[in-house]
């Protein structure tokens, strides 16, 4: 979860009045975007020898890909991680990034990421909201959202 403390809080409320809502939603939304097309970037090549979890983990994943030969990236039995991702709203002002594929977080997840998965390159949720805090693509989203709306209400500044 990412929370964004906006300075000012009181005198932006007060200027955007029904509008707050909408405008912080929508740079909610905007930053989410932000951190899905850091999740999507692909990682290099597979780094080998696999680092397997356990022998156990092996075992299943050859047993479950049959005779369907080598795997390449992006085959997982109809769940493309790449394309599986949406930004809803949640609630008055936040947003909420989700993925469709059911193993979504044993790639990006910081608590259940795999060792083949982090070895490879794929980073995790936690790194991809820091990576767009930092970067400040958070703040400026907010502040163009912020200041779009204060526009359109009339001020100049």
């Amino acid at each position: 979860m990412i929370a964004i403390r906006v300075s000012g809080l009181s005198r932006v409320r007060a200027a955007l009045g029904a509008d707050y809502g909408p405008t912080i939603a929508v740079a909610a939304q905007a930053i989410a975007k932000q951190i899905e097309g850091e999740l999507v970037a692909p990682p290099g090549p597979a780094k080998h020898p696999i680092q397997w979890t356990s022998p156990r983990q092996r075992r299943w994943w050859y047993a479950q890909r049959g005779d369907r030969g080598p795997y390449k990236r992006g085959e997982s039995g109809g769940q493309d991680l790449l394309h599986s991702w949406s930004v809803a709203r949640r609630g008055a002002t936040g947003a909420v990034l989700g993925s469709r594929a059911g193993y979504a977080a044993y790639i990006h997840g910081s608590k259940l990421q795999q060792p083949m998965h982090r070895n490879t390159g794929w980073i995790t949720d936690e790194q991809a909201i820091r990576k767009v805090v930092d970067s400040g693509a958070a703040k400026d989203l907010v502040v163009d959202a912020v200041m779009g709306a204060l526009r359109r209400r009339g001020y100049r500044g």
